[in-house]
C-alpha cells in the first residue's frame, strides 16, 4: 500500500486510504443530494456554504455523474474560490454563511460541512441557511463530535493546535476566530433554533485511527461503520445531521359567513 497522497478516497480524493472515515461525510452528503433530486423531480438548486476545494462537487460528479444539480459555492477567502480544481458548472460567491448574500427560499438543500466548528455564532448561521431554504428543503450539517468524556480535553487541545496551525500555514487559517465543540444534543438544539427539523443522524469513524487505520482499505470496514454509527452517532468522531424546513401549510377550510 503506498503512502502519502498516494491514494484516492471514494475514487476521488486525494488520501492515504481507500475509505478513510474522516472523508466519509462526503459520500454520506452526496449520497443525500441524489436522493433529493430523485425526490423533487428535476435539478436541485444546492448551496455549498464553505466550498473550500470543491471536494463534495468533485465527488458527486465522480459517484452521481447521471444526476444534475445546479451548485452555489460561497466561500469567506476569495482564493479559495479562484481554485477551479477541475471541476465546473459552480456558482462561486463570496460571502459570510452568518449573513448570506442570498434571497430567501432559494435552495433545495444547503451543505455546510466541517464550518460551524470556527463560528463565533453558529446560531446565526444556522438561521441563514433556513432562510434561504425552499419550504421541505434539506440541510446537511457536519461537525467533529465531541463526547463528553472527551469534552473537556477537545477544549485544552483545539485552540493550541489552531495556534499551531496558524504559525504554519498564515492566512489559510487566520480566519478561525474560535472553535465550538459539538455532539449530538447541542446540534439538535441549534439546528431545531433555527426552525428546522432533524430527520436523519449519521456518525463517522465509529472506530477508527492508530492501528486500525489500515481497516480503512477494506470496504466492509466502511460499510460497517456506517451502519455503526447510524445506530450510535453519540459515538463517533464526526456527525451529519440531515434536518428539513418545514413545507408550508396548506390552507384549511374556511367557514361560511
Amino acid at each position: 500500500m503506498a503512502s502519502g497522497d498516494s491514494e484516492l478516497a471514494f475514487g476521488i480524493l486525494p488520501s492515504d486510504r481507500r475509505f478513510k472515515l474522516r472523508r466519509a461525510k462526503f459520500p454520506v452528503m452526496a449520497q443525500a443530494i441524489a436522493e433529493e433530486a430523485g425526490r423533487i423531480g428535476r435539478a436541485p438548486r444546492v448551496l455549498d456554504a464553505g466550498l473550500g476545494q470543491c471536494k463534495l462537487e468533485r465527488l458527486f460528479a465522480h459517484q452521481h455523474p447521471e444526476v444534475e444539480v445546479d451548485w452555489y459555492g460561497l466561500d469567506l477567502l476569495d482564493f479559495r474560490l479562484r481554485l477551479r480544481l477541475d471541476v465546473g458548472g459552480i456558482r462561486r460567491v463570496q460571502g459570510n454563511v452568518e449573513a448570506l448574500p442570498f434571497a430567501n427560499e432559494v435552495f433545495d438543500a444547503v451543505v455546510c460541512s466541517y464550518v460551524l466548528q470556527h463560528l463565533a455564532h453558529p446560531e446565526r448561521a444556522l438561521s441563514e441557511l433556513a432562510r434561504s431554504l425552499r419550504p421541505g428543503g434539506l440541510l446537511l450539517a457536519a461537525v467533529p463530535n465531541s463526547p463528553q468524556p472527551l469534552k473537556a480535553l477537545n477544549q485544552w487541545v483545539q485552540p493550541r493546535w489552531i495556534a499551531y496551525r496558524r504559525r504554519r500555514k498564515g492566512k489559510a487559517f487566520s480566519y478561525l476566530p474560535q472553535i465550538q465543540f459539538y455532539n449530538l444534543p447541542r446540534v439538535r438544539a441549534l439546528v431545531t433554533a433555527a426552525g428546522l427539523e432533524p430527520v436523519r443522524w449519521q456518525g463517522l469513524g465509529f472506530a477508527t485511527g492508530g492501528p486500525l487505520r489500515p481497516l480503512e482499505n477494506l470496504e466492509w470496514y466502511y460499510r460497517l461503520n456506517l451502519r455503526l454509527g447510524a445506530l450510535f452517532p453519540r459515538a463517533t468522531q464526526d456527525l451529519v445531521c440531515m434536518a428539513r424546513k418545514p413545507p408550508l401549510a396548506l390552507p384549511g377550510p374556511t367557514r361560511g359567513g
